[in-house]
């Protein structure tokens, strides 16, 4: 119901205002430089954020192959779409697009981390 997910959600926040409470104190006590204090508290809100998301992808993968390709087609294929207008701009049949839309599987990663290189060889 909406009021066990409302009391959730509160003790989540809550649980993270605590984490966050313990991060900020052991800055302080250690002097932490303000450019490394901020890196440290970013880390912990993008795990955080990245959480939540996981938690989505989870409930979302119990779904049936149809549903989950209707909700790729509603949420991910515009914004793939808007995003790279000059590669699905050039003609490619809505078909085609959702077939790509449908493989694709989110990655996340810390704030500036390197996905490549320019001029690296591929993995995959």
């Amino acid at each position: 119901s909406f009021f066990k997910y409302h009391q959730k959600r509160e003790f989540e926040i809550q649980r993270f205002s605590s984490l966050m409470a313990l991060v900020v104190q052991f800055l302080d006590q250690y002097d932490i430089p303000p450019s490394l204090r901020k890196t440290v508290i970013n880390h912990f809100r993008f795990q955080q954020a990245n959480q939540r998301k996981m938690k989505t992808l989870e409930v979302i993968s119990r779904l049936p192959v149809e549903v989950q390709k209707k909700l790729k087609q509603l949420e991910t294929l515009p914004t793939i779409v808007d995003r790279n207008a000059h590669i699905f701009g050039m003609g490619l049949s809505s078909d085609y697009t959702m077939r790509i839309a449908v493989m694709l599987q989110p990655q996340f990663l810390q704030p500036s981390e390197v996905i490549f290189l320019e001029g690296e060889v591929p993995r995959e």
